[in-house]
């Protein structure tokens, strides 16, 4: 796309052009006139006018994003690419040509300045006329004038087609006012339709809200009939239990009776023999329940003593050998990232354990400075340091690389208890990385944002002795200056920073890229490719028609491609696009 020939485009549709830095394109009505000299006749029509003054409109990136169907970045790029083009160009030219419109000069003593082609006119409102040749001026003076016939002609003819334009439009006022009648009979209807279905809708509704309730109330009464059921039952069994609980006792009560009986009647027995026996000596006393379970004692003495011992051996084991084993784990030294490790033992690393190298933590940062980009734009507009845009953004790029590195720096392992396969953490560990280098991210911009930008801004002000942005609308010639100061301060930054791993080539490799951006300086598509080596992608240079082509991946087909593109979304927020060549 040319941006030349588009601007070429606008202006004819009657459009105003601002670009930055030079000043406004736009057009305004030039009355008929006739070139006695040359005897050419230029009908009343639009004719494209400059002024030198500039008020921030950036309509142009609007439109070449919907031409291109790239991302606002992109476009903003693109036209700031062109800008910085055409300013170059008038520098050394002093002259631009804008198709057949006409010639946009520069000289030191005015500035810029835009000269119209002679006689050209704007097709803005399509009832322009082309210049008409060879007409000759006529004086009637004395005579009979040739031309009143044609003009009572032209007269009525105009009479005639305007009563004929207002009746065709009385015509269209009376059907356009018949279709609103109908419409609005159809809507009446429809809300009427609508109301019925609602209404028959409603008393469904609570027709089976009625039955459902009824079906609650059953089921209610039938839990609580099944309630006292099963209470009934469970009473019933209580009694029978207590009953035969009652019965159990009583047999136990009466078989202990007869046991004493028993005893009772033996003891007599021994009395009686014992009182018909020769022998005087004393007979022993016989012995008794109670002194059976009296001498049972050194039994329970013993279990005693054994759960002493037992309570021992617990308090010892939980008290002194639990509180050593932390001082044996300090001994060992923990151990680092193992790379390829398919089984893990008590001497390795948990899934708390993740080692970022130096690539990551640049592609962290990196990701920070682009999503902090157009809150610093806004940040320095309200504060009205837009000057300070270069230097804020060189602070916040170190200040999140720093904090970054603080944030995802190496971390060593926890020892494990129990050694197991530890397959989960091999295939989770680049999810876990990603999902850890996320938050570090947001903590590092929340802290951006809460008040760290006011001490950069204040830092910075102090040291380049800045002044604040006027109130006032700047003219070409102020911003022109800013620019410039902004091209010295990038220049100056990047003759120390010279991209690695550029590679240019005449055509797309594949037929289907991911373009990242395009730019007329190979210079600055040579750092966007460097950027993007240094967050691990392959990028290249596709040099065409005079720009050049920063493209992340090439892909034989569309649907490879889209696949591509999926995958490069998946850890790279820039604006990306598939370009087929």
């Amino acid at each position: 796309m040319s941006i030349t020939d588009l601007i070429v485009e606008l202006l004819e549709q009657g459009k105003s052009i601002e670009i930055d830095g030079i000043g406004t394109l736009g057009s305004q009505m030039r009355n008929a006139y006739h070139d006695p000299a040359t005897h050419i006749f230029y009908p009343a029509g639009r004719t494209v006018v400059f002024d030198q003054h500039c008020t921030g409109d950036d309509t142009m990136v609007g439109v070449i994003a919907e031409r291109e169907c790239v991302g606002t970045e992109v476009a903003r790029q693109m036209w700031r690419n062109y800008v910085d083009a055409l300013s170059d160009k008038m520098q050394r030219t002093g002259s631009h040509t804008f198709g057949r419109l006409g010639t946009l000069t520069h000289n030191a003593a005015d500035g810029y300045g835009f000269e119209a082609t002679k006689g050209v006119v704007i097709q803005a409102d399509n009832h322009g006329e082309a210049p008409i040749e060879d007409v000759h001026t006529y004086s009637h003076e004395g005579e009979e004038d040739p031309f009143a016939r044609f003009e009572a002609e032209a007269d009525h003819q105009a009479e005639a087609k305007a009563e004929a334009a207002r009746k065709a439009a009385e015509a269209e006022a009376a059907r356009k006012a018949a279709e609103a009648e109908a419409t609005r009979k159809a809507a009446e209807a429809e809300a009427a339709r609508k109301a019925a279905e609602e209404e028959t809708a409603r008393k469904a509704a609570e027709e089976e809200a009625a039955h459902k309730a009824a079906e609650a109330e059953a089921a209610r009464k039938a839990a609580e009939a099944e309630a006292a059921r099963k209470a009934a039952e469970a009473e019933a069994a209580r009694k029978a239990a207590e009953a035969e609980a009652a019965r159990k006792a009583a047999e136990a009560e009466a078989a202990e009776k007869a046991r004493l009986r028993e005893e009772e009647a033996r003891l007599a027995q021994l009395d009686k023999v014992e009182a018909t026996a020769a022998v005087p000596s004393a007979k022993p006393e016989p012995e008794t329940e109670e002194k059976k379970k009296k001498s049972r004692w050194w039994l329970w003495l013993l279990l005693l003593l054994l759960l002493l011992a037992l309570g021992a051996g617990a308090y010892y084991y939980f008290t002194q050998m639990r509180q050593a084993e932390p001082a044996v784990a300090e001994t060992v030294e923990p151990v680092k990232h193992l790379e390829g490790v398919g089984a893990v033992n008590s001497l390795t690393y948990n899934c708390d354990m993740i080692e970022y190298s130096q690539r990551d933590m640049r592609r962290h940062s990196e990701l920070v400075n682009q999503f902090m980009v157009e809150y610093i734009d806004q940040y320095l507009a309200d504060h009205n340091y837009r000057s300070a845009r270069v230097p804020m953004m060189d602070r916040v790029r170190q200040y999140s690389a720093n904090r970054i590195e603080q944030l995802l720096g190496t971390r060593f392992a926890v020892q494990r208890l129990i050694p197991y396969n530890d397959y989960i953490y091999h295939y989770n560990q680049p999810f876990l990385k990603e999902v850890n280098g996320k938050h570090a991210r947001i903590a590092v911009q929340r802290e951006l944002m809460d008040g760290r930008l006011d001490a950069l801004l204040e830092a910075i002000v102090a040291e380049l002795g800045l002044e604040p942005d006027a109130g006032a609308p700047r003219t070409a010639a102020a911003v022109q200056e800013v620019k410039q100061a902004e091209r010295n301060a990038i220049a100056k930054k990047s003759t120390d920073e010279q991209p690695a791993n550029v590679f240019v080539e005449k055509g797309s490799k594949q037929g289907f890229d991911l373009i990242a951006g395009f730019y007329l300086d190979k210079a600055t598509a040579a750092r966007m490719s460097g950027r993007l080596h240094s967050l691990g992608c392959d990028a290249y240079i596709i040099e065409f028609n005079d720009l050049y082509y920063v493209s992340m991946g090439s892909a034989n087909s569309q649907t490879a491609a889209d696949a591509l593109l999926k995958h490069v979304k998946s850890w790279y927020d820039g604006d990306v696009v598939i370009k087929k060549w």
